[in-house]
């Protein structure tokens, strides 16, 4: 009788322990949907930021992602475009051989990422090259930044929301993503037996 009673203690204190370890699943199953929720709500203010800062005039932010014909390439061949980080800059901060990204060079109206030769600062101008053959020459004003570094990911991810539709077509998808996890983890399934 005894022996039947630990038995029988035993199953209940079992029991109790699998449902205790299944709600801190849950509840951390939970946590873990509210942070992922966060993550995604903070990312959309980034895209966001980039959104409104489209015109790369750096109202907010003092770097942009834009598609630019990639440096390095023959003139001849077909070009490649690619998404690359810029920064603000200004003609003071600008020295020789610092490259830039500038708008219609070889008469194709892309950026361009080209290399400084020369800066008159009395006519607020430089001389670019992309090719170290010709030469063009900018205002202060056509330069839309200088070059950091080819996009990453995200980079590539902020540079299509800085556009309305990118940005209306990231936004769905966070939601989606969001759901998706909800619908995978969280909501209760009908067992059939």
């Amino acid at each position: 009788m005894k022996n039947s009673l630990m038995k029988h203690k035993f199953k209940r204190l079992r029991r109790k322990l699998k449902n205790l370890s299944k709600d801190n699943k849950n509840f951390y199953v939970w946590i873990g949907f509210f942070i992922f929720g966060l993550i995604l709500l903070v990312n959309i203010g980034f895209m966001t930021i980039y959104l409104i800062n489209n015109d790369y005039q750096y109202r907010v932010i003092d770097h942009a992602y834009v598609d630019v014909v990639l440096p390095n390439q023959e003139i001849d061949t077909t070009l490649q475009l690619g998404i690359v980080k810029i920064e603000e800059t200004s003609l003071a901060e600008l020295k020789v051989g610092d490259s830039v990204v500038v708008y219609s060079d070889f008469k194709i109206d892309v950026y361009w990422v080209e290399t400084i030769v020369s800066i008159d600062a009395s006519a607020k101008e430089v001389t670019v090259t992309y090719d170290n053959v010709s030469t063009e020459t900018f205002s202060e004003d056509d330069i839309l930044g200088i070059y950091v570094e080819d996009a990453d990911f995200f980079g590539t991810i902020y540079y299509s929301a800085s556009y309305l539709r990118g940005f209306i077509f990231l936004t769905i998808t966070h939601g989606i993503i969001l759901y998706g996890f909800y619908y995978i983890f969280l909501a209760k399934k009908e067992t059939i037996m």
